[in-house]
């Protein structure tokens, strides 16, 4: 239930709430699992969802020190289910 909760929620969000132009369904459709494709253009990311969603978004290129932690993963010693 909560599952399909997110996923109404974000396809609210991200699919209508941003106006997102709809792929041609069903000759393409999603590669896990057939959903629907949508999609911003260039013009949309830089008018909007980039300033609205800009501090969300962290930064590019990573900053060195950031990219150098990551490069050695750490399993967690404990997984709970």
């Amino acid at each position: 239930m909560v599952g399909d909760l997110r996923k109404l929620h974000g396809h609210q969000i991200l699919g209508i709430g941003l106006a997102q132009h709809e792929k041609p369904y069903p000759e393409i459709q999603h590669e896990l699992g057939g959903a629907r494709v949508y999609f911003t253009t260039k013009e949309q990311w830089e008018s909007f969802v980039k300033p609205k969603y800009a501090a969300r978004m962290g930064q590019r290129p990573v900053p060195e020190q950031q990219l150098r932690e990551s490069e050695t993963l750490k399993a967690p010693e404990k997984i709970d289910i």
